[in-house]
């Protein structure tokens, strides 16, 4: 027999990097063979030294059976900048003493202001900045001239070398013509060819330049040209005399459903076979006279230098097509000289910015995490990253380079549309260098840090992608050349103001704060490799990797300098192996990099960017690839900020196997920065409905805990910054835009994930960090204008002959929303709100009572009884049933001809409209029908499922709750048929055609036809259906957790494993906060055997679905049989293995 205590975490990480929490919160795992094995105290000790001499706190001996505590506020303040060691003593059932490893974690700044920075400052260019990507007024100015046969080929609006506009100036004739070049990706590219097509831009046969414009004799003399773009509207004008007067609809149409198109982008000029001379580039934004670049070509220190090359003050272009961003990513150059008399023992560097960030210590990553400071709402909070970089330092002179894109910041921020936050970039860091005796010296953001836009990262955006230009990269990255022209003082930038929420005004004042880091960073969590490469068309190279994922990529690479290629990404493809990215929406979704040529090989690895892809398509940039020789390797990098997996599952069906695969694969994929409905189209939102219904799911299959802490916390700020009474946004970060007020089932997260932490992780402080936050949301539920008695308005008329009415003014008005893509649009709205604020009510009633809030626990109690009552007297009939109006939204003509909002649902004799699955669903999961009905309640229920052929019809908000509502009346049976169904819908289908992850639709794709649904909403990565995974856990499986205080997390267990359907059998684990559970059973010829496995300190009790305690043999463990339970063969155990045969 051995024990040990392991696991040892602060703030639910292994030893944390740069925390800000004064009482942490420490927790550990005890490990034993021994059945029954249980700790009764327990001892933690702090220190600031690994010998834990002298100790600093010390808990003294505590008599529980708890295995997580906070730092009380009796210990020593703890400093900033600090390592702080500790270790905790368990004594076991027989009071052994047992004692985990020196663990450790450390403090970061412990501020949220710009105290504890030390005068660092926020820098970045010294200029006005702006997004390109989505600056549709601007104007560029440039002096040009051509010889004889040759033209001016100036190129706008170009998001690559395959989609730009070119103004082609044809000076021998006095012709300016205006083309669009586009590659037609999103419409499959074997639509046109395999080439962009070209398409005249306004006048087929050109615009004329005037002699007045251009004296004759002087056309291949300097001129100046000056191209005005105010949206559509194009203006021209040569030596300022007109050639286009402001041509409305001139320039190509942005589009939803496809990449954006007209706005600035970067801008060139093609010489393909000729040759042009520019000088005097000016890119401007005529509305606010703002100068975003103005370029002498006095030397090759600017930006557009890379378009040519620079001679006497002239840019020549010689048989050249470039591309530069007039605002890429910024670059900030910091200089450290460390004293050579000293030895470094450590270094530690805060930084942050806004936008996205990387920083290289003497040309080393900082660290391997991807898209600092993360996502929150900018407006409010900003987190800063804490890196160890003492190995990276040197004696002498050390270089920091901070490298910032755009990010959410001011980049494109879901379909809110850009800059939600801000224009423009900047970092600010502060590095504390800690020497052998004791002695210190830093290094802070200031006006002694270089800049310079012109880098390698061209341009970026979170959701389009990055256009990498490695010929710009330094010589030796080791060891800057600061002395190189290209770099210039960098601009000092002001602290981000006050916020400012997005309705009214805040009625106390709030404060910006600038926190460390909460919750895991963005990491590598595994690398895939292609299983396939085919070429389809000419010259698109398309590698499989053979499962949906979510990340970037790594390209090996060697080429000759010069050459540019372009990576596309999609989830799908057309039957022959095409690249399928319609639905993707206006996300351009593509990379391109330009090769150095150097002749050791390059890495290419996108970093400002993320992409959700199966296949990755390589073509050239502007050019056609014979081979794909240039691409040495290509590896997928999946990505997220869950890496640890807790849950496993598998039966004995390879298709509900391949299932659970695609719900962890959706999970993963979904757990990058926040929870995401998707992670590849213009959307990659923190949807609030979409994490509420997979909460538990989540917390099954991997390690949530800190993750949702943070994401909690960007729901609070959410609420804060919507400022409207308390409503709770629908999506978190809030992303600056205004979503309707308050929407049930998404809103409802406030309430329901909190509480699926607290169940899943036993810790109550995530109900008392969120309980103002749930509290405010339902008192804003409770407002006379959010509830009324159900009075219907259908077409703009009240309708008291079509609303099913309570006494009570409990009945949810309205809501934007309801069971989102159901294939039953029957259910009201106010309906599934109604439950939804029943179920919450009820929730909070129970968190109030075990954070000892007894008057709030009756007052929401009450409000749960209210509610109830209020659904009962609306839509419950007295046999047990449900009846109601359609949803008042629907006023559509059905394919029966008949209209929702004007029809009757009910199960009444000759009725052909019945009830919802949702609708029952939803009220047998939240308690709200009467006990005494409950047998005729089912059977309508089961026939809402056999009328639809044992498929289900429910949308977000109710398959969450579908199959553990059949679970609760007894039919679990058809639990199990729906859960095996092959049809659509069902889980399966999505499976049997191919799926690796869970699809937004049912029937996102059909492989027997080998179509597509509509691309408005058509993701293939969407893990909101994958909530089932909660009923394979808590039912297949059976394992549970009690929700009482001493019983959350998982202390004490219920076992409730269910058999059914065609399944021979079924295992799974899950890791929890005391260590892991193990439940398994296998169908034998006129048997069951059942084993579990119970980790120490904790106790459970089994459910067997036997007829007694006689039919059951234990062949394993010593199980202690109870007969309290009338219909099954219970049995309390203690930690240890447990066999049961049940004949």
């Amino acid at each position: 027999m051995s024990t040990s205590i392991v696991k040892c975490r602060t703030q639910a990480q292994i030893t944390p990097l740069g925390i800000d929490c004064e009482t942490p919160m420490f927790s550990w795992q005890m490990a034993a063979s021994q059945a029954g094995a249980k700790q009764s105290a327990y001892r933690i000790i702090v220190s600031k030294d690994k010998t834990m001499t002298p100790i600093i706190w010390d808990s003294n001996i505590v008599k529980s059976y708890i295995q997580h505590t906070a730092l009380t506020a009796d210990c020593t303040k703890l400093e900033p900048s600090t390592r702080y060691y500790w270790k905790v003593f368990v004594w076991d059932e027989e009071n052994m003493i047992h004692e985990s490893e020196v663990t450790w974690f450390e403090t970061g700044l412990m501020g949220k202001d710009t105290s504890v920075w030390n005068n660092a400052q926020w820098i970045g260019s010294p200029k006005q900045t702006t997004n390109t990507a989505c600056l549709y007024s601007y104007q560029m100015n440039v002096d040009f001239k051509t010889d004889i046969g040759n033209k001016a080929g100036i190129v706008l609006s170009a998001r690559n070398k395959d989609n730009y506009v070119l103004f082609d100036v044809d000076m021998d004739n006095r012709t300016l013509m205006i083309y669009e070049y586009c590659d037609n990706a999103w419409d499959g590219s074997t639509k046109e060819g395999h080439l962009p097509t070209v398409t005249i831009l306004g006048s087929k046969v050109g615009y004329v330049i005037s002699k007045e414009a251009v004296s004759e004799g002087l056309e291949h003399d300097w001129n100046t040209i000056s191209i005005t773009v105010d949206n559509r509207e194009l203006s021209v004008s040569i030596n300022n005399v007109t050639v286009i007067q402001k041509e409305a609809d001139l320039m190509p149409n942005a589009g939803f459903f496809v990449p954006r198109r007209g706005c600035l982008f970067s801008i060139g000029f093609k010489q393909l076979g000729s040759t042009a001379y520019y000088d005097n580039l000016v890119i401007s934004d005529p509305k606010t006279n703002t100068v975003f670049q103005n370029e002498s070509f006095s030397d090759e220190s600017g930006i557009f230098s890379v378009l040519g090359s620079c001679k006497d003050g002239i840019l020549t272009v010689k048989n050249q097509f470039e591309l530069a961003c007039p605002v890429p990513a910024i670059n900030l150059l910091g200089t450290f000289h460390a004293n050579p008399s000293k030895k470094i023992a450590s270094a530690r560097l805060y930084a942050t910015a806004r936008g996205s960030y990387r920083v290289k210590v003497n040309g080393i990553d900082a660290d391997g995490s991807f898209f600092a400071p993360g996502f929150t709402d900018y407006r409010l909070r900003i987190f800063y990253q804490t890196y160890d970089v003492t190995n990276l330092l040197h004696d002498g002179e050390n270089q920091l380079l901070a490298i910032v894109g755009k990010g959410y910041y001011n980049g494109y921020c879901g379909y809110s549309g850009p800059m939600k936050y801000g224009e423009q970039n900047s970092f600010m860091g502060r590095m504390i260098v800690t020497y052998t005796d004791g002695s210190k010296d830093e290094l802070v953001t200031d006006d002694s840090w270089l800049f310079t836009d012109k880098g390698a990262v061209v341009d970026s955006d979170y959701l389009d992608g990055e256009n990498y230009d490695a010929r710009l990269l330094p010589k030796d990255l080791s060891h800057i050349d600061n002395n190189d022209k290209r770099w210039k003082t960098c601009g000092i930038l002001p602290w981000p103001s006050k916020p400012v929420p997005t309705n009214g005004t805040f009625t106390n004042p709030v404060k910006f704060e600038l926190t460390a880091q909460e919750g895991p960073s963005a990491v590598i969590e595994r690398v895939l490799t292609p299983v396939s490469m085919q070429e389809i068309p000419t010259g698109h190279f398309v590698y499989d990797l053979g499962q949906n994922m979510v990340g970037t990529v790594r390209l090996r690479l060697k080429g000759e300098r010069g050459l540019s290629i372009k990576l596309r990404y999609g989830e799908m493809s057309y039957a022959n192996g095409e690249i399928y990215i319609k639905n993707i929406r206006s996300a351009a979704n593509t990379d391109t990099y330009t090769f150095s040529g150097d002749p050791n090989g390059e890495t290419f690895v996108p970093s400002f960017t993320s992409h959700g892809f199966r296949y990755v398509e390589i073509t050239g940039n502007g050019c056609e690839l014979s081979d794909i020789s240039c691409v040495t390797s290509l590896e997928g990098l999946v990505l997220c900020n869950t890496p640890d997996t807790t849950g496993s599952f598998s039966c004995s069906d390879p298709l509900v196997n391949q299932l659970q695969s695609n719900i962890q694969w959706g999970q993963r994929g979904n757990s990058l920065l926040v929870y995401t409905d998707c992670p590849q189209r213009n959307e990659r939102m923190g949807w609030t409905g979409d994490a509420q219904v997979f909460a538990p799911t989540a917390a099954f299959n991997m390690d949530v805990q800190s993750f949702m802490n943070k994401w909690l916390l960007d729901v609070r700020d959410g609420q804060l910054m919507y400022n409207r009474q308390g409503a709770v946004p629908d999506t978190a970060p809030l992303g600056g835009d205004n979503r309707p007020a308050g929407c049930a089932g998404w809103a409802d997260a406030s309430v329901i994930v909190p509480w699926e932490m607290y169940l899943a992780y036993g810790d109550t402080r995530v109900l008392e960090e969120n309980y103002e936050c749930m509290a405010r949301w339902i008192a804003y539920q409770s407002l006379d204008s959010r509830q009324n008695c159900g009075l219907r308005t259908v077409d703009g008329v009240q309708r008291h002959d079509q609303s099913d009415l309570s006494s009570k003014p409990f009945i949810q008005v309205q809501q934007s929303r309801g069971d989102h893509l159901t294939f039953d649009e029957s259910t009201p709205f106010i309906l599934t709100a109604t439950a939804y604020a029943a179920y919450v009510a009820d929730l909070m009633a129970r968190i109030a009572r075990i954070l000892g809030k007894t008057d709030d626990a009756a007052l929401y109690q009450k409000r749960f009884e209210d509610i109830r009552t209020a659904f009962r007297e609306a839509w419950v009939q007295p046999d047990g049933s449900l009846a109601y109006w359609g949803e008042m939204s629907k006023g559509t003509p059905q394919a029966d001809g008949t209209i929702i909002n004007q029809t009757r649902y009910c199960e009444n004799a000759g009725s052909t409209h019945h009830p919802s699955q949702t609708a029952y669903a939803l009220a047998i999961d939240f308690n709200l029908m009467p006990e005494e009905t409950m047998e005729q309640t089912t059977h309508y229920f089961v026939e809402s499922i056999h009328r639809r052929d044992n498929h289900l019809s429910v949308g977000f908000l109710g398959i969450s709750h579908l199959l553990p509502a059949l679970t609760k009346c007894g039919q679990n049976e058809l639990a199990f048929t729906l859960l095996e169904q092959k049809g659509n819908p069902g889980w399966l289908y999505s499976v049997i055609n191919g799926a690796t992850t869970i699809w937004e639709r049912w029937n996102s794709y059909i492989a027997e036809t080998g179509t597509f649904g509509d691309v408005s909403m058509n993701s293939f990565n969407h893990y909101a259906y994958g909530s089932i995974g909660q009923w394979l856990y808590r039912t297949v499986l059976g394992i549970q957790t009690g929700e009482n205080i001493d019983e959350a997390g998982y202390h004490k267990i219920f076992l409730t494993p269910s058999w059914g359907g065609t399944l021979t059998y079924a295992k799974g684990e899950q890791e929890t906060p005391f260590g892991k559970i193990a439940s398994s059973w296998e169908k034998k010829e006129n048997s069951v055997v059942y084993h579990c496995e119970i980790p120490a300190n904790t106790t459970a009790h089994l459910s067997l679905p036997a007829s007694g305690h006689n039919s059951v043999q234990i062949l394993e463990g010593a199980a202690i049989a109870d007969a309290s339970v009338s219909g099954v063969a219970g049995f309390e155990l203690v930690s240890g293995r447990y066999t049961f045969k049940i004949c």
